[in-house]
């Protein structure tokens, strides 16, 4: 069974995907009351930077008008991009399943949490 990457492949899905994580991780974290409590603020900054990083490189390689360097910028700011987000995913949501529900992993178009080997085996036999 192939098992199925919760970061999306392409470049436009990779980056509406990514935005979608950075503002929904803004929108619960603000406020006087945030839903997360658990994202300290730096590492919602690095998130950000990150995305700040990638975003510019990628509309420069989609831009009708664009050059081999735009292409290459874009693929080496995945590079160095992608590994935060796929951090920032594992220890602030996937690590966390009291306090990120399945459910809000899938309104950020991430795939729900796989269940313990053990419960896999069970159901299966």
């Amino acid at each position: 069974m192939a098992n199925r990457d919760y970061i999306k492949g392409g470049y436009a899905e990779f980056d509406a995907q990514f935005k979608l994580i950075v503002d929904t991780v803004v929108a619960n974290t603000a406020g006087d009351q945030p839903v997360w409590t658990h994202i300290p603020a730096e590492e919602k900054a690095k998130l950000q930077a990150a995305y700040n990083d990638w975003h510019p490189k990628h509309e420069a390689a989609e831009s009708p008008a664009r050059g081999k360097i735009d292409v290459k910028e874009r693929v080496e700011a995945r590079k160095r991009n992608e590994p935060v987000l796929r951090n920032f995913c594992q220890r602030f949501f996937y690590d966390c399943p009291d306090v990120v529900t399945d459910a809000q992993l899938e309104s950020m178009d991430l795939r729900k949490r796989a269940k313990t080997r053990r419960a896999r085996r069970a159901g299966s036999s």
